[in-house]
This record gives structure tokens, sequence and C-alpha cells, in this order.
């Protein structure tokens, strides 16, 4: 199943959008619960992880106006075979196993 989004009256798939992915934003929840978007863009990506984050888990967590989250930036630029996330706040790349290049932590107020 393809989820669709909407931008200005034009079409685009989710897959098309993650396929040009150049950035990944992470956020672990508490609990071992996480959020995550890929994008081209740093800030846009921490942005909607946490948009995300709060529609997501917002019917377990109350979340304040106005509260810092920590987004995690990964760089997923040579990731051919997608990723996937531990416990142990690593990623790595699903087919050769190797650890995904951390790039910052970006604190996003929303």
């Amino acid at each position: 199943m393809t989820k669709t989004i909407i931008k200005s009256a034009e079409k685009k798939t989710l897959k098309d959008a993650e396929e040009n992915a150049t950035v990944l934003a992470f956020m672990w929840i508490p609990f071992g619960g996480s959020t995550w978007y890929q994008g081209r863009d740093e800030t846009k990506s921490a942005v909607e992880c946490v948009k995300l984050c709060k529609q997501d888990w917002g019917h377990l967590y109350k979340f304040k106006k106005h509260s810092n989250f920590k987004v995690c930036i990964y760089d997923i630029s040579k990731v051919t075979e997608g990723w996937t996330a531990e416990i142990s706040h690593k990623i790595y790349e699903l087919k050769t196993k190797k650890e995904v290049p951390f790039v910052k932590t970006v604190t996003v107020v929303l």
C-alpha cells in the first residue's frame, strides 16, 4: 500500500520522496518507541519528524506547547537497500550491516 502526499494540488507518492532522500531525522521515544522522517533538507526533515512524533504518540504522551525535541540527523545518501534502527540508538544499513554516519543532533521547538 502506498501513502499519498498531496501538496499544492500535486500528488506525489511517499515512495518517490523516499527514493531521493539523503537525510534521516530520527527520534527515540521512551520505552522503545521511535519516529522518523526521510528527506533532503536537515531542517525540514527534523521539523516533520517532530510533527509526526506528536501525531503518532500524542495518545500516549502529553506534549506541552513549545516543547524541546531532540532529533538525531543521519546521512543516508549512500544507503541503497534501506536501514534499520536498534535500541542501542544506532542506525545500520540492511544489506551491509554498516553503521549509518551520524551527522548531528538538532533541537526543534514546536
